[in-house]
């Protein structure tokens, strides 16, 4: 299991450094592109290869400011928090459909994630480069089977969405 992770943990009083908070973050992506694995390697440690995720499941990360939950959600929501956009790095993707999921919410915090980056016909198309540019967004090649930049997505969004830059994954 990942560090910072409590699987199945209840949300539980944080220290008075940072009130108790959850968020609603979207996990989007296209079909196939690792969403599923990605979740239950976050919520079990283990790797599936051909998961069944339920659409909504909540993770609790334990931090050096205390507990975090976040409610996941695949697909786009209205109301969230925040927003992970995957894509698969070993397919050809159009753009428009990455664009399509930055620039529906343009106002939350958003992360893009290339996954399966540890496979050797991993690459990122040059237009992905232009929409990390376009929307001012952080990108992190990714792997759920690897754990390469595992954490990186959710520590990233819980920074954004705590307004807390020091904030870490503890064990």
């Amino acid at each position: 299991m990942n560090k910072g992770l409590v699987a199945g943990a209840g949300c539980r009083q944080l220290t008075p450094a940072m009130a108790s908070q959850k968020f609603s973050v979207d996990l989007c992506g296209p079909a196939c592109c690792g969403k599923s694995s990605f979740i239950l390697r976050h919520k079990t440690g283990q790797y599936y290869t051909n998961p069944i995720v339920p659409v909504r499941t909540t993770l609790t990360f334990e931090t050096n400011k205390g507990t975090c939950e976040l409610c996941v959600h695949e697909g786009v929501s209205s109301g969230a928090d925040a927003r992970a956009v995957l894509f698969d790095t070993c397919r050809r993707l159009p753009m428009h459909q990455l664009e399509s999921m930055l620039a529906s919410s343009p106002k939350i915090p958003m992360v893009l994630c290339g996954t399966k980056s540890d496979r050797r016909d991993s690459i990122a198309e040059p237009g992905v480069y232009e929409l990390i540019k376009t929307y001012n967004v952080m990108y992190y090649p990714i792997s759920a089977k690897s754990l390469y930049n595992f954490e990186k997505p959710f520590l990233v969004l819980l920074r954004q969405l705590t307004g807390n830059k020091d904030l870490e994954f503890v064990a």
